[in-house]
């Protein structure tokens, strides 16, 4: 049965803070390279806390998208809909973000522009075009791919563990990537086959070995009532963001990661958040739907505000270019931008603003 028209205010609420802990991500409130007491504070925040927010991204739009329907009359009806607006959103902002990925381009790639243009469309389709704009592409793929495994009516619960496999084998080519780093040496043979596969893949951050297992598990929240004991789900909470710091720690200690997006128990830490955060009734007030709309463009925008605020702050100093005072003016500059523009698509001659978004 379908399941009937509610809110999910706490959902808002919650996504509105995950659009900061992105900004922690990208804009490093400690620097580039923190030491001391700034390198566990930078742990604490952008390699550990930060780091579940994309997932309760994930983890929400495969509910919110399923959570209508239902897997005994499935229809790829409303997943190719939701996926053909994604698509549109992650075209405009990558037109948007075009002088800043030429820029970035430039500067980590060498060749003709031939050779630069097949680089920008294979990190297009697979990378993402900008910094945070993996995530759209990301989102689509993982969409369809559960929408399409549900139409071949493999259960929900099979494709969650199908997903844990892939974003478990993912992990290799993320932050347990010292594991299978003997292989150059030991199996050339294999090591060159992942070579090739991660020179057209780029990275494992994507929609088949991340994103995959979150909408998937937001797939499952919808389909299959799951309802955790609020006291169960909180001692697993705890439970699971004590060995997500450990883990975090560890790899950070004995450097072995390639990259800093995927841990092992980010799975079970985002989807106890998650069976948390989305049964709290929170009372309907205007104030949510600003929020939702906010912590999408906040996402979108925070990295060309950055660029500007980077340029800014560099007039003075480096040092103050790499400080926390940089985040601070990012935070809130992403803030009123977003609520200009917001604000901005609500009159009625401006409605086409809100294709950025909605």
């Amino acid at each position: 049965m379908e399941h009937k028209s509610q809110s999910f205010n706490a959902i808002d609420l919650t996504k509105f803070i995950c659009a900061f802990w992105v900004i922690v991500i990208h804009v490093e409130p400690f620097g580039p390279d923190p030491s001391g007491v700034s390198s566990f504070f930078s742990l604490l925040t952008e390699h550990y806390l930060a780091r579940l927010a994309v997932p309760f991204f994930f983890i929400t739009s495969g509910f919110l998208l399923f959570y209508k329907m239902s897997p005994d009359s499935f229809s790829m009806e409303r997943p190719i809909r939701y996926a053909k607006r994604i698509f549109r959103i992650y075209l405009i902002w990558s037109v948007i973000y075009i002088p800043l990925a030429v820029r970035k381009l430039l500067r980590e790639e060498d060749g003709s522009p031939l050779k630069l243009l097949v680089i920008y469309l294979r990190n297009f389709i697979f990378k993402g075009s900008h910094t945070q704009l993996w995530y759209l592409p990301a989102l689509i793929f993982a969409v369809l791919l559960v929408s399409v495994l549900l139409m071949l009516k493999i259960k929900p619960i099979a494709i969650l563990v199908g997903s844990a496999i892939f974003y478990i084998i993912g992990l290799f080519g993320q932050s347990w990537f010292g594991f299978v780093e003997p292989l150059e040496e030991h199996v050339p043979g294999i090591w060159s086959v992942l070579e090739h596969i991660m020179s057209v893949i780029v990275t494992t951050r994507d929609g088949l070995f991340d994103g995959f297992f979150f909408v998937a598990a937001g797939m499952c929240f919808a389909f299959c009532e799951i309802r955790i004991e609020k006291k169960k789900a909180q001692i697993g909470l705890v439970i699971s963001m004590i060995l997500l710091f450990v883990e975090a720690f560890l790899l950070e200690y004995f450097d072995i990661q390639k990259e800093r997006n995927m841990y092992l128990f980010l799975m079970p830490a985002s989807v106890l958040i998650f069976a948390l955060i989305y049964r709290v009734n929170l009372k309907d007030k205007p104030i949510y739907k600003t929020l939702r709309v906010l912590s999408a463009l906040i996402f979108y925008l925070h990295m060309w505000v950055d660029f500007f605020v980077r340029r800014f702050l560099e007039l003075w100093s480096r040092e103050l270019a790499d400080s926390v005072l940089r985040f601070l003016l990012v935070a809130i500059g992403s803030v009123l931008l977003a609520l200009l523009l917001y604000k901005m698509s609500e009159y009625e001659k401006l409605k086409w603003m809100k294709k950025i978004y909605a």
